[in-house]
């Protein structure tokens, strides 16, 4: 990957990472993930986190930055058990590995 911005590799990188956490399936969720990334997000996280907010119920891009030599996608989530929108980042490496991601919601 260059620096042209990948959305539909990022679009794709996210339908897997939705089905498998509506299916609450860490082995697929994590299947993108850099070994980085695997060896510092486990299963028992996942399933906390996977609990606290239920289903993932929607998503809406909303753009790229480029930092360096990875691409970070952010979206717009909804979860059941939220009434917040959710921003949730995904970074994507040079060979479209999933080298980051973070669910922030806002407490007002």
């Amino acid at each position: 990957m260059n620096n042209e911005i990948n959305e539909p590799l990022a679009a794709s990188r996210l339908k897997n990472l939705v089905d498998a956490w509506n299916q609450s399936s860490f082995e697929a969720y994590s299947r993108d993930f850099t070994q980085y990334l695997v060896d510092h997000y486990n299963p028992a996280y996942f399933a906390r986190i996977r609990s606290q907010c239920g289903q993932w119920l929607s998503s809406q891009y909303l753009g790229c930055l480029n930092q360096g030599r990875h691409q970070v996608h952010l979206w717009r989530a909804r979860f059941e058990r939220s009434a917040n929108d959710a921003l949730f980042s995904l970074t994507l490496t040079g060979d479209g590995r999933i080298s980051a991601l973070l669910k922030r919601f806002s407490k007002v």
